[in-house]
């Protein structure tokens, strides 16, 4: 399985870079897929700081578009349940370039009038790989 070849939309971040400007990718949504992140430990170490970070970015899909913070995190949420690509990479020996990052959620449920709380783990995946269009072909709009 090629990163490069997986059908989806690739995000990129804008950060000044001196006088100028540069795109970072920070990952790719894929049909049937939970979202892949793109590993970026200069920039965050794990979930929680990717999304401080994101915040205090501008986001770019790779048509150029401009994409809110908040969208893409909603749009993240509602693919946790989909698959994790490591499963695929691990059968073309490239399951060690996949990071998972675990965070624990709580969730609050109605059974029979009464509150119970379930706690139960969020993977998140985090590729070492270099995937996507390649940024010098990404014309930004507004």
């Amino acid at each position: 399985m090629d990163l490069k070849s997986l059908v989806g939309t690739n995000y990129y971040v804008l950060i000044p870079e001196g006088n100028e400007f540069k795109l970072i990718h920070i990952g790719k949504g894929a049909h049937g897929y939970s979202f892949i992140f793109r590993w970026n430990p200069k920039l965050y170490t794990d979930f929680d700081s990717l999304k401080k970070y994101l915040k205090d970015h501008q986001i770019y899909n790779h048509f150029g578009r401009r994409v809110h913070c908040d969208s893409l995190m909603e749009y993240i949420n509602n693919k946790r349940g989909e698959k994790l690509i490591k499963y695929d990479l691990k059968k073309v020996g490239k399951g060690d370039l996949v990071h998972i990052m675990e965070e624990e959620d709580t969730q609050v449920i109605k059974v029979k009038k009464r509150r119970k709380e379930k706690k139960y783990h969020v993977k998140h995946q985090f590729v070492d790989d270099d995937f996507g269009v390649p940024v010098s072909e990404i014309e930004l709009r507004k």
